[in-house]
């Protein structure tokens, strides 16, 4: 639904990621105003939300037609590159799995839930 980029905010004086969504539709009319509505009320809600599983939304914003997120920048290596770098215990798999699973739960007992 976007991209991601790591950046530099001058200030908080840290590093953050930037996920900019792009609501534009592929015939190039003006974007969605019910996506854009629903897009901002996802991140007002992910905004309240803290929990040590959720990575912490710091602004969400819109400069034309491109809304994007500004959030917390959490460092280390994705999920899928540390599995295919090397086997991983199963021990650990299900601690992931289960900080996982506890992130989603506070998701969802704040009504955050998503559509599939």
């Amino acid at each position: 639904m976007g991209e991601v980029y790591r950046a530099h905010d001058e200030h908080l004086d840290g590093d953050v990621v930037i996920k900019i969504l792009s609501l534009m539709p592929p015939s190039g009319r003006t974007p969605d105003p019910q996506a854009r509505h629903a897009l901002a009320q996802e991140a007002r809600a992910l905004s309240r939300l803290n929990h040590p599983d959720i990575a912490t939304i710091y602004d969400f914003a819109r400069d034309g037609d491109i809304d994007y997120i500004v959030m917390e920048y959490i460092p280390g290596e994705s999920l899928a590159t540390r599995i295919a770098r090397e086997a991983t215990p199963q021990e650990q798999l299900l601690s992931i799995a289960s900080q996982t699973l506890e992130g989603l739960a506070a998701a969802y007992s704040h009504g955050i839930t998503t559509a599939t």
